[in-house]
């Protein structure tokens, strides 16, 4: 399970964008036999000015997600069988979500999705909502064993657990 420290350094990293201008968001889409997988976005990377790359993930944990100060790695691909193969390519996400109107929108939020399961006595961080300036915003979060994002929806409530959208851990 991710640790609180774990946490709280991805939740900085992605707090680095804040005030920055949004370039491009990308995302590494799983492709099954040339197919791609609709519920499966991969990694999501958000470029702002200057450069800085943020790229959102899965934790090892399949429950939290992460975060890093690099740019999207796009994996090579691999054949499972004679007739089966797995690849991933980078897309552009805001094209996808029909969301190019956030290009060049400057960053003015940032918050994570703190989760805590009572039954579990666990605290997780499972998503993270990105807002930009005109209030539009989009949410990375786990949904289940994929990655899933949003723009301008919140996640779906969870059944048996507390969540809160914070700033820091």
């Amino acid at each position: 399970m991710q640790t609180l420290e774990q946490a709280r350094a991805s939740l900085e990293t992605v707090r680095t964008l804040l005030g920055r201008k949004l370039v491009r968001v990308r995302n590494a889409r799983y492709l099954f036999n040339g197919a791609p997988e609709p519920e499966a976005v991969g990694e999501v990377e958000f470029t702002c000015e200057g450069g800085k790359a943020v790229t959102l993930s899965l934790a090892s944990d399949g429950e939290s997600v992460m975060a890093a100060s690099r740019a999207l790695q796009v994996l090579e691909g691999f054949d499972i069988s004679d007739d089966a193969r797995c690849d991933w390519r980078a897309e552009d996400l805001l094209a996808t979500l029909d969301a190019r109107h956030l290009i060049g929108r400057q960053v003015i939020g940032v918050e994570g999705l703190h989760v805590v399961y009572q039954q579990h006595e666990a605290c997780l961080l499972e998503g993270f909502r990105i807002t930009l300036e005109g209030g539009d915003y989009l949410v990375f979060f786990n949904c289940g064993d994929e990655e899933a994002v949003r723009l301008n929806q919140p996640p779906p409530p969870l059944s048996e657990a507390s969540e809160q959208w914070v700033t820091e851990l």
